[in-house]
Order: C-alpha cells, then sequence, then structure tokens
C-alpha cells in the first residue's frame, strides 16, 4: 500500500509541475548550447549508466528508455535497465558471489522549463523486476563466468517504482545530456539460502544511484 501511494503522489506533483512549467514559458522556442529549434511533438532514445549499491556491495545500473514528447515538457514511454553488484566473498559459501538482475516498465518524465539550455527533468519508472544471487564457481572474473541453473542461489521478483531528478543540457539540436540522481522503491525482496535464512535484508534494493543519461532525438 505505501508504494500505490507513492505513485499517486508522484502523479499528482506531476500534473502540477507541468500547469507550472506552461504557464511560466514565455516565447515558443528551444534554446540549445549552439541553436534554437521549435517542435511541438517529438520522441527520444536514451541509455543511461549509474552508480549504486546494492545491499553492502558497490553495483552498477546500464539501461535505456525510449520516450514520446508532447509540448516539449511531457515524456512517456518505456524502458528497462540491468542492475549488478561487483562480485564479494561469501563466508557461508565460500565463494565469490553477485547480485544480478534487472527491471523495467511505464516511463512518465515531466521537463521543467524545456527551452531552456539547461533545466531541470524529473523522471518515474513504474514496473517489475527480478534480481538473483549467483555463485562465481569457475573463480575467475565476471566474463569468464557462466551462469547456469547450479550457480544461482536464489532469484525473487519485485515491483518498483523508481523517481529521479536530472540536471539537462541541450547540447545541440538532436542530443541532450542529463545529469541525475535516481532512488529505487521497490517491494520487499526475500533472497535466502539452502538452509533458509536470510542472503540479505528484504529492503536491500531500495537505495540511490546516480549518474548520467545520454538522449538522442527530437524534442
Amino acid at each position: 500500500m505505501k508504494i500505490i501511494k507513492v505513485i499517486f503522489t508522484v502523479l499528482f506533483f506531476l500534473v502540477g509541475l507541468s500547469a507550472f512549467a506552461q504557464n511560466t514559458e514565455g516565447d515558443n522556442q528551444i534554446h540549445t548550447l549552439f541553436s534554437n529549434s521549435s517542435r511541438s511533438y517529438g520522441g527520444y532514445g536514451g541509455i543511461t549508466a549509474r552508480y549504486s549499491e546494492l545491499g553492502s556491495a558497490p553495483g552498477a545500473v546500464v539501461g535505456f528508455r525510449g520516450c514520446m514528447i508532447a509540448g516539449h515538457s511531457i515524456a512517456v514511454g518505456f524502458g528497462g535497465n540491468g542492475i549488478f553488484s561487483n562480485f564479494s566473498y561469501d563466508a557461508k559459501l565460500g565463494k565469490d558471489a553477485l547480485l544480478a538482475g534487472g527491471y523495467g516498465g511505464l516511463y512518465i518524465e515531466q521537463v521543467i522549463l524545456p527551452k531552456m539550455p539547461v533545466h531541470i527533468a524529473i523522471p518515474v519508472m513504474i514496473g517489475v523486476g527480478g534480481i538473483s544471487y549467483s555463485l562465481n564457481n569457475n573463480d575467475q572474473n565476471w566474463r569468464h563466468t557462466n551462469y547456469t541453473e547450479s550457480n544461482i542461489i536464489d532469484s525473487k521478483a519485485f515491483f518498483i517504482v523508481e523517481p529521479g531528478v536530472e540536471l539537462e543540457f541541450n547540447v545541440v539540436k538532436y542530443f541532450r545530456l542529463a545529469i541525475g540522481a535516481y532512488y529505487r522503491f521497490t517491494s520487499d525482496v526475500n533472497l535466502k539460502y539452502d538452509d533458509n535464512t536470510p542472503i540479505e535484508k528484504p529492503g536491500f534494493l531500495r537505495g540511490l544511484s546516480t549518474g548520467v543519461t545520454l538522449k538522442f532525438g527530437k524534442f
């Protein structure tokens, strides 16, 4: 129920920001760092790379999103992210192990003052995902690990709401660079060893990530 309340709060917040942005924009031109452009409808594809801790281990989030844009300020689309930690030694199992998985779903993005060369974007992703805890049976680095079912100690699905805030730069007409911070709100994830003891706390996926997103399209 807490996640549902977060969803409705975020949606009402985005509606309010949209009204504010439309009332404060005074001209019809998008100003970039090197040129000007104006377009009522468009779309973009973006790729992202972030740093994020997973439980007690450092990790990374890499992904993509594709969105349609209406009125320069509202974008709606879909995307997905892969998430994984570094290998770390598991004393209980006597081997290196890592957390790895992914999640995806609906993106809703509000852009505040999009016609300015530097502005704010607030994306929210609502979706589902899965995460597993896997052994490195080869005792090699991750590039040489053969992931088979025998490597996986446990895996679980989860529900996620991930709001973020991005400082976005209109570099040129068809390219934007965004530097952002995001927070994962997830349902509890109860990964367990074979003896039914917990691998991580149920809320280990909840947390902050920071990174960059490259956006290519017609804005």
